[in-house]
């Protein structure tokens, strides 16, 4: 960058911004001293988008050190860092950051909750699930995608009985995509392959177009089956 050159605060986040899509740690290295250099303290919408740059970076421990310094931290803040150590297959510091983040008065959103319902799939825990979704209808909190993450953690954490049951409360005429696909991993996932078959018919009833993520489910089911020609018959 040129010497004697100043930028607003408006360039310097998209320049993170455009870093954090490169995901080059060393270019991120270099953007994060040019802007304590010439900032004299960091507003917070900036702070918060270094720590998504060096995250995405996968430099995580340096992004929690920066949020560790922060002096002043919002919703943003956090859930940035949860999610980071979520993505980053820490699961466990994710899960003691959102406990950390309410001790200190924030309140969970949607973004918080799928952090937290991906750890939980992720460590296969079903207590942590079964208390978040009870948040969730606790408080009334609906969210795109909450049905697919819901189900997907009951599946992983060995609760397909409640996948089902979830899936089966649901509107079948609004379903998305992704709420199917995830019904359908968690049943051939579970050994439940017929299931999975007849959740993939009712799919394609519904005029849900199947995607790679289906596919990768069904086709496997099929095959145990001694069914493949079924599967790539609807793949086609």
């Amino acid at each position: 960058m040129e010497s004697g050159t100043v930028f607003d605060d408006v360039t310097f986040l998209s320049a993170l911004i455009a870093v954090s899509q490169l995901q080059q740690l060393h270019l991120a290295k270099q953007l994060h001293a040019y802007v304590i250099k010439n900032e004299r303290k960091l507003p917070l919408m900036v702070a918060n988008a270094i720590l998504v740059m060096y995250s995405r970076c996968g430099s995580i421990h340096t992004s929690f050190e920066i949020f560790d310094k922060m002096p002043v931290r919002d919703v943003i803040s956090w859930n940035t860092m949860v999610s980071a150590f979520v993505q980053n297959g820490l699961d466990d510091e994710g899960l003691l950051l959102v406990y950390e983040m309410q001790k200190q008065g924030f309140l969970v959103d949607s973004v918080t909750v799928t952090a937290i319902l991906s750890a939980a799939s992720n460590l296969r825990n079903q207590e942590i699930g079964k208390q978040t979704h009870a948040y969730l209808l606790r408080h009334g909190i609906k969210f795109e995608g909450m049905d697919s993450y819901t189900i997907d953690m009951y599946a992983k954490s060995g609760l397909i009985r409640n996948s089902q049951i979830l899936f089966e409360k649901s509107n079948s005429s609004n379903r998305d995509q992704a709420t199917w696909n995830a019904m359908i991993a968690g049943l051939a996932q579970n050994g439940l392959i017929e299931e999975a078959i007849v959740v993939f018919r009712k799919m394609l009833q519904q005029n849900v177009v199947p995607n790679a993520v289906t596919l990768a489910s069904v086709l496997p089911a099929c095959s145990l089956m001694g069914n493949i020609d079924f599967g790539f018959r609807h793949s086609a």
